[in-house]
C-alpha cells in the first residue's frame, strides 16, 4: 500500500461490540486496536475505510452520514467469474459451533454495533450489503480489498462482501493475516491451537482463494494486490 492509495479500501468485518463466545470477545478488544491504528495510516495515505457490522447496518447506523453516503452509489451490474468457488475450509465447528470455551457458550446474538475501539470517521463508509460494497468499488475504481475482522472461517469468506464474493466478482482482494481473528475450539478437527488454527486457515486461502497479507508488508508496500481471475 503506497502513499496516494486512492485505489485501495480497508475493509472491516463483524468486528462487532459484543459476541455470545467469551473466548472470542476477549480477542475482539486488541484485534480492534490493531485495526484502528493501521484504519489511521490507511487513511493517510489516501485510502478508504469501510465498517461492514452485519445485522447492525440499517438498525444502528441507518441515519448516519457515513451510511447514507454509502447507498448513494449507482448500481454496478456484478461480474461474475466463469469458475465460481465456493467456501469449505479444513477447520471442524460441528460440535462447538467455533466457541473454545468449557462448556461452549450458548449462541445468541449478543452485540449492537461495531466494537468501539474502532473509530468510525466522516471520510468512512458503513454498510454490509455485497450489493453496494460492489457499488462503491466499481464508482471508486478500487483495485485493492484489504479485509479484515472476524471471523476468518465464517463471516470473512461467506458474507456477501466477503472474500467468496469478492473474487467470484473478480475483485482483487487479500486478507491482512495480523488483522484477523479465527472462531474455533482445539476440542476438534485437526485439533491445533486457536493461533495455529489462523495460520493453517490462511495458508489455505492463500493456496485456494487469494492473496495474505499483514500490515509490516503493507507498510513497506512489498505486497501487490494485481491479480488476474478468468
Amino acid at each position: 500500500m503506497h502513499q496516494g492509495a486512492t485505489n485501495t479500501v480497508l475493509l472491516v468485518c463483524d468486528v462487532w461490540d459484543n459476541h455470545y463466545c467469551k473466548d472470542l470477545q476477549r480477542r475482539m478488544g486488541p484485534l480492534a486496536e490493531r485495526i484502528d491504528k493501521f484504519a489511521s495510516i490507511v487513511r493517510q495515505r489516501g485510502g478508504h475505510v469501510l465498517h461492514c457490522p452485519s445485522q447492525t447496518v440499517d438498525t444502528y447506523y441507518n441515519s448516519w452520514p457515513q451510511r447514507k453516503t454509502m447507498r448513494k452509489y449507482p448500481f454496478a451490474r456484478p461480474v461474475i467469474s466463469e469458475k465460481m468457488q465456493t467456501v469449505k475450509l479444513p477447520l471442524d465447528t460441528t460440535l462447538t459451533t467455533g466457541c473454545p470455551d468449557i462448556p461452549p457458550c450458548p449462541v445468541h446474538s449478543d452485540f449492537t454495533k461495531q466494537h468501539e475501539g474502532i473509530k468510525i470517521l466522516p471520510r468512512d463508509l458503513i454498510s454490509d450489503s455485497g450489493q453496494e460494497v460492489y457499488n462503491f468499488i466499481k464508482a471508486e475504481n478500487i483495485d485493492c480489498v484489504l479485509m479484515t475482522g472476524t471471523v476468518l472461517n465464517m463471516c470473512i469468506m461467506g458474507r456477501p462482501f466477503g472474500v467468496q464474493a469478492l473474487v467470484n466478482r473478480r475483485i482483487p482482494v487479500r486478507v491482512v493475516g495480523d488483522l484477523v481473528e479465527v472462531f474455533y475450539s482445539p476440542l476438534e478437527s485437526p485439533n491445533i491451537s486457536i493461533d495455529q488454527a489462523k495460520w493453517f486457515i490462511l495458508g489455505y486461502i492463500k493456496a485456494k482463494w487469494c492473496p495474505v497479507t499483514t500490515t509490516y508488508k503493507e507498510l513497506l508496500d512489498v505486497s501487490c494486490c494485481k491479480v488476474t481471475y478468468p
